[in-house]
């Protein structure tokens, strides 16, 4: 998986009947041959895509970021003239996994429960360096768009974002009550931190 995929409609079936699957037994219970079954594939088909289970979740992660991406330059290409409608898709991009029906938070958990594993270590490293560069490419689009101030460094500032999106992660697991007031207080520093100097 070390090459994003192209979405075919196949591999989308795949991706939203694996979803079902997870919603109803949870990651660890869901397995290849629940999936064969309820996609009506065969194994030829996943494999086509990915090597394991490990990398057909981490496939889905990294689906949920490239779907962002697109409506992000769907906004940008409006010709939006502020930071509001890019920053609330940059926000929906670190901040999705939050959203009670999304599974990417418990596939997320999931795999970090098995990081000891060197191929799922690969595939959370995967995706991290996958959302990263999509936030980086999104502040630097917004830099040129004149929307996004255009002295900071889209990188250092798309990890720090990173970070802190991660952390959201843990928390929604142990203190999900706090969740509300710390997406409004990240909202807030990436508003500041990415409004264009006057």
């Amino acid at each position: 998986m070390s090459q994003q995929p192209h979405y075919t409609s196949n591999l989308i079936h795949i991706l939203k009947q694996t979803e079902s699957l997870i919603k109803e037994y949870g990651c660890a219970h869901t397995t290849l041959k629940m999936i064969m079954e309820k996609a009506d594939v065969s194994k030829g088909a996943i494999y086509h895509y990915v090597k394991s289970k490990d990398e057909l979740f981490g496939l889905m992660l990294q689906k949920n970021i490239a779907d962002i991406d697109k409506s992000f330059w769907e906004i940008l290409n409006e010709e939006c003239v502020d930071l509001s409608k890019p920053l609330k898709i940059i926000a929906e991009g670190l901040t999705y996994f939050l959203n009670k029906e999304d599974v990417s938070n418990p596939i997320f958990i999931y795999l970090l429960s098995k990081k000891e594993n060197p191929s799922v270590q690969k595939v959370l490293d995967e995706f991290y360096q996958f959302s990263e560069k999509q936030a980086s490419s999104w502040i630097q689009a917004g830099q040129e768009g004149g929307v996004i101030d255009s002295t900071i460094d889209a990188d250092h500032t798309a990890s720090s974002f990173l970070t802190y999106s991660y952390g959201l992660r843990i928390t929604q697991l142990l203190s999900p009550e706090r969740i509300p007031a710390l997406i409004e207080e990240f909202y807030s520093l990436m508003f500041e931190r990415l409004s264009p100097t006057t």
